[in-house]
């Protein structure tokens, strides 16, 4: 019985409890388990892409008031994933913000909890993940920004920096595979290359059913048919 991800899902909570959360390796095991042995292919399990989870690299709960982590300042039409792999954020010139491969080489502005000008701006560029890391070894993050008006503040703090603006990482980022359940776990089995997101929409996670090795997950597009994995 084949359905979508979206019917898998629907199927599972009205008969049982929801698409399958696999929480570590034996959850991973027990499932494969559980397929028949004369099935080939993929399943769908709980696991999906959204794409609106955007995060704060600098996730001490302390350090925001109420709504404030939820603050945004988007170019208009931004995010827009543009080839299905931008999961990192950098102000503009102009203050706002776009969407971009982490992999892009930035310059970065980081944030000194116990430095008076606190945003400090690093005129190396890097790739999102080694800007991080600078951040959190010399002094405590990449930067968040919680209000307008700290928004303001740090463009004019870059400002003050450069003659010619420039594109600079902010600590936002997508951390965007959830379970369906809204399981916390952080368990991911990908398959090697896997998430690829091949057709820029795979945004549904798929088990391997395979005579030899099976188990590993790859991201699929949402609308094909596949079995699935319910659990109650």
């Amino acid at each position: 019985m084949g359905k979508t991800w979206t019917d898998a899902q629907t199927y599972c909570r009205n008969n049982y409890f929801d698409l399958a959360t696999i929480r570590d390796t034996d959850d991973l095991q027990n499932l494969v388990n559980s397929a028949p042995s004369t099935y080939f292919g993929q399943a769908w399990i709980g696991l999906f892409d959204d794409v609106n989870s955007w995060h704060w690299s600098l996730s001490d709960s302390s350090f925001y008031s109420t709504g404030e982590t939820s603050f945004r300042n988007w170019e208009s039409g931004e995010p827009d994933n543009l080839g299905g792999q931008e999961y990192c954020a950098a102000m503009t010139p102009g203050g706002t913000w776009d969407s971009y491969s982490c992999q892009e080489r930035l310059l970065f502005i980081c944030f000194a909890e116990n430095d008076p000008n606190r945003y400090i701006v690093i005129s190396l560029a890097r790739g999102w993940t080694e800007a991080q890391t600078y951040c959190r070894k010399f002094y405590t993050d990449l930067v968040s920004v919680r209000t307008k008006a700290e928004n303001d503040k740090i463009l004019q703090t870059v400002l003050a920096n450069f003659v010619v603006p420039k594109l600079l990482w902010i600590g936002l980022f997508r951390d965007s595979w959830k379970w369906s359940d809204l399981e916390d776990s952080t368990f991911r089995n990908w398959d090697t290359w896997e998430p690829d997101n091949a057709l820029l929409y795979e945004q549904c996670a798929a088990v391997y059913l395979l005579q030899v090795d099976s188990g590993g997950w790859a991201d699929q597009l949402c609308d094909i048919l596949l079995p699935f994995f319910c659990y109650e």
